[in-house]
């Protein structure tokens, strides 16, 4: 065997590259720029662990709020989180998708109306965005909190109905005016307020809780048709092993519903043009418009909802002194 050699025995201290040692000025930035490389790939890994981390802990609170809504009974089976988490993480992230497609908060004040066609295509005058927003009991209360005293806007979900009716009025047609034409008038309804925030941020986080309630709800409408169907359909005969009311089957059905958002739980953009007086016309009209972007949300067949986050300017409730109110010696 081959001794070892002086140089392979030293434990001195080893002398830097020559090139260090002709350049000690760049060796020193190089280390530096190393370090902080280091300490940014390691910052970002502790970021991603919280983001996984946060994820998970959403997936987990996500099944749970499923399972006291449709059957708590699911409990009781063999691994029901983990059979459930793949079928809710596509509802977490259908719901994200809509959120995201929504555009931002529309400016909503009484003194623009005339200006703004979204607010006159909404509201029949400025008095109706006054009252709807002025005498909202949950948007009152949101923003008389003692938690914003000085809120000088608030953010809130405006969601409505729109309608379409029929009827003859005067139209003009290639540079005639017609006394009997058919219109189409647009007209919405149901006006209400929801989910009060400090910003628009924190609106659309309330809206995706909001949303994903809100399918789940549909989930268990339908699955309880479908078990008072089975009901009826068997009479007074005992559940079969295959009947819904079995919890494996019914996690089974469930399981295929949340998969089915995708397609069920829409946010459809509808574009309009809109007249002044509120009536549908061609984008090739003679008369004057405006376009008019909906967006409405809905589930399967049941009616659609027009959707809108919406910016409320508010005068903040005056915050007394410190001494305001004490007598003067």
């Amino acid at each position: 065997m081959t001794a070892p050699s002086s140089a392979d025995t030293d434990d001195s201290p080893r002398s830097p590259p020559a090139e260090d040692r002709r350049h000690p000025q760049g060796a020193s930035l190089r280390r530096l720029f190393d370090e902080q490389w280091r300490q940014l790939l390691e910052r970002w890994q502790a970021f991603r662990q919280g983001l996984d981390d946060g994820t998970r802990t959403t997936a987990r609170l996500a099944v749970e709020s499923v399972v006291d809504d449709t059957d708590p009974r699911l409990r009781a089976l063999n691994g029901y989180h983990r059979r459930l988490a793949a079928s809710v993480r596509v509802l977490l992230e259908h719901v994200d998708g809509i959120i995201t497609a929504m555009p931002p908060a529309l400016k909503v004040d009484p003194r623009e109306f005339t200006t703004r066609p979204e607010l006159r295509a909404f509201f029949a005058t400025p008095a109706d965005i006054k009252r709807l927003y002025e005498d909202d009991p949950q948007l009152q209360a949101f923003l008389s909190a003692a938690a914003h005293p000085r809120l000088k806007e608030a953010f809130v979900l405006l969601s409505m109905r729109a309608t379409f009716k029929s009827r003859f009025g005067p139209q003009l047609d290639s540079g005639r005016l017609l006394m009997d034409a058919p219109l189409t008038l647009i007209d919405f309804s149901g006006h209400r307020l929801d989910l009060p925030s400090s910003s628009e941020a924190r609106l659309r986080e309330a809206l995706k809780k909001y949303l994903f309630d809100h399918y789940v709800a549909y989930v268990r409408r339908n699955m309880s048709a479908n078990i008072r169907a089975e009901r009826e359909k068997r009479a007074y005969r005992p559940a079969s092993p295959q009947s819904i009311e079995n919890p494996e089957i019914y996690l089974q059905h469930l399981n295929r519903l949340l998969e089915a958002s995708r397609t069920l739980f829409r946010l459809e953009d509808r574009l309009l043009y809109v007249s002044r007086t509120g009536v549908l016309v061609h984008e090739d009209s003679e008369q004057p418009y405006d376009p008019l972007t909906l967006h409405e949300i809905g589930i399967e067949h049941e009616p659609r909802t027009v959707l809108v986050l919406t910016r409320y300017e508010h005068v903040p409730r005056s915050v007394p002194d410190p001494g305001e109110g004490e007598s003067v010696a």
